[in-house]
């Protein structure tokens, strides 16, 4: 592994952390300097988190910016290879916070044909409780979360 991918994972990483224990500054520090590296695998991530977290903070115009641009990362991802998970994930989780809810649903039944591993989909459940803090409450977000744990349940049961 590269340093710079290195380090953006650690960006990301300590960013994700920083955002479910709810120290939101630092964690909008952090995924600041994984979006500086341009690091392509984690770039995405970086983005869109950060428009979740500005979500929160009643920020929607950055959200917006934030949200595009993962949306637009993504889509450069799949556009050259359509079944890689995280991106898929990930862009279901960027929809649902943009409100597209449908694009949303769409995007997980997707992603679930993909990769339905426990751990993936744990995984999609902790990206889904962030937006569980931002107010007014996001359409659909209980739906997604039955059709994620049905999807864990299937593989645990």
């Amino acid at each position: 592994m590269s340093d710079k991918a290195g380090a953006s994972e650690q960006w990301l990483g300590l960013a994700y952390v920083y955002h479910h224990l709810g120290h939101l500054a630092e964690a909008r520090r952090h995924y600041h300097e994984g979006l500086a590296l341009e690091f392509l695998l984690t770039h995405y991530r970086c983005a869109i988190l950060l428009g979740i977290l500005c979500l929160e903070e009643d920020q929607a115009l950055e959200a917006q910016h934030h949200g595009t641009r993962g949306i637009d990362l993504c889509q450069a991802l799949l556009d050259k290879t359509p079944n890689l998970v995280r991106p898929l994930y990930s862009l279901a989780l960027v929809y649902l916070g943009n409100r597209q809810a449908d694009d949303a649903l769409a995007t997980y039944r997707r992603a679930l044909e993909v990769c339905s591993a426990q751990g993936v989909v744990r995984d999609a459940l902790q990206d889904v409780q962030l937006l569980r803090r931002i107010s007014p409450a996001v359409a659909k977000v209980d739906e997604v979360t039955q059709l994620l744990e049905a999807a864990r349940g299937r593989i645990v049961g």
